[in-house]
């Protein structure tokens, strides 16, 4: 019977092992696939329409026995420099076409243009702003809560940049 456990065990492990070792590498070649955007919102722009296309983004999920190999990540960030406001999106090339098709539907207006490389600058500082506790993020008051942010922030100087990122993995 101790034989019988060992070898189940031992199977378990390896199965174990091997997962992790396929999500490490499907991680890497993910990171090494990723797609970046650059997107012009339209000017009638309302906070439902971006909420729709923020949930929208949840079709990524796949199903619970796919979540031990692959977890699929959306990066959305705005970056404002003394020149102006540019907003970027990065996805997996697999991901690309099911994110800018449903970002399409649910801005319409958009323009989405692929670039070639991050339009980020250096970073020589970071600060993580989160919820305190374990309560929801409060949304009745989202323009005025994400103007105060970015008005804390200004001014900008010549080679000043402030990234405000939104890291979405389900």
């Amino acid at each position: 019977m101790a034989d019988v456990f060992s070898i189940a065990s031992m199977v378990g492990a390896s199965v174990v092992a091997l997962l992790a070792l396929l999500r490490w590498i499907l991680t890497i070649v993910d990171r090494r696939r990723r797609r970046s955007f650059l997107l012009t919102f339209p000017r009638e722009l309302r906070d439902e329409q971006v909420m729709a296309a923020l949930r929208a983004l949840h079709g990524l999920l796949p199903p619970a026995w796919r979540w031990l190999v692959r977890i699929p990540a959306v990066v959305i960030e705005a970056l404002g420099t003394a020149e102006g406001i540019a907003h970027q999106i990065s996805v997996t090339a697999a991901d690309a076409e099911y994110v800018l098709g449903q970002l399409g539907a649910a801005l319409p207006g958009l323009r989405v243009n692929e670039i070639a490389e991050d339009i980020r600058q250096h970073t020589t500082r970071a600060r993580e702003m989160r919820p305190v506790g374990t309560g929801q993020l409060r949304t009745e008051n989202r323009a005025a809560t994400n103007a105060g942010v970015l008005a804390a922030l200004q001014p900008l100087h010549a080679g000043e940049q402030v990234v405000v990122q939104w890291a979405s993995h389900q």
